[in-house]
């Protein structure tokens, strides 16, 4: 088959809608394909954590990316605007746990201004 993609950068929320995509009879791609995608990549960047409708579907879907990922020793970087319980309560207790267990894994709090709000007031 083909090598894995290096990287992919996307959201928790578009995840989900490549996953839906292969549901229907027109479907271009299996959901195999495209949770391999996600599973195999070297990195995947995945923004907007908890920003979609944090369905049951989505929240699993993260899991079973993360938890692969996890196992096959891959780097994910996660973006979100929430806080450590937000993340939690977002991502589900299994994940969490995950991040906790791994030494290689863990939280960088940027918890600075948000530079859009510094801008939209300069103009």
């Amino acid at each position: 088959g083909m090598a894995p993609r290096w990287a992919i950068f996307t959201t928790q929320a578009l995840i989900s809608r490549r996953v839906r995509d292969t549901y229907g009879d027109d479907a271009k791609e299996t959901e195999k394909k495209v949770m391999a995608d996600f599973s195999t990549c070297s990195l995947l960047v995945v923004d907007e954590i908890g920003a979609g409708s944090g369905s049951d579907h989505e929240k699993q879907l993260l899991c079973d990316v993360l938890c692969a990922r996890y196992n096959a020793k891959k780097a994910t970087i996660m973006i979100s605007n929430l806080t450590i319980d937000g993340l939690k309560a977002a991502l589900g207790d299994r994940v969490m746990d995950r991040i906790n267990e791994d030494p290689g894994s863990g939280f960088l709090l940027m918890n600075w201004p948000s530079q859009r709000a510094a801008q939209k007031a300069q103009a």
